[in-house]
């Protein structure tokens, strides 16, 4: 599996220190990525959310609000995404930034 996720462009070393730690060692747990998402969920999970803070008059707590696409562009930047894939991977992590948005937002 390590092969597979290095193949996807994953950092192998990283990989090795996740194993390491047996975070996960029920089979139904694991995420596959097929490769054509392999960038967008790469530079997905190395990017930093905005927060915000949200007051309801007696606590405040900051929430995420997105990732902005500047945080995107540099991620994919420093990972070498090619510039030509560059117009989807904003499309793709910005999908992803939706679909977990209100469950993050909720914790």
């Amino acid at each position: 599996m390590a092969e597979d996720m290095a193949a996807m462009g994953f950092d192998p070393e990283r990989i090795e220190a996740f194993r390491d730690r047996s975070l996960c060692d029920d089979e139904d747990e694991v995420v596959k990525v097929w490769p054509e998402n392999a960038d967008a969920v790469n530079v997905f999970v190395r990017c930093d959310w905005e927060r915000q803070a949200i007051s309801d008059g007696h606590t405040s707590r900051l929430l995420p609000v997105g990732i902005n696409g500047a945080e995107i562009r540099n991620v994919a930047e420093l990972l070498a995404v090619p510039r030509d894939r560059w117009p989807r991977l904003l499309d793709d992590v910005r999908r992803m930034v939706s679909t977990v948005l209100p469950a993050l937002q909720r914790g």
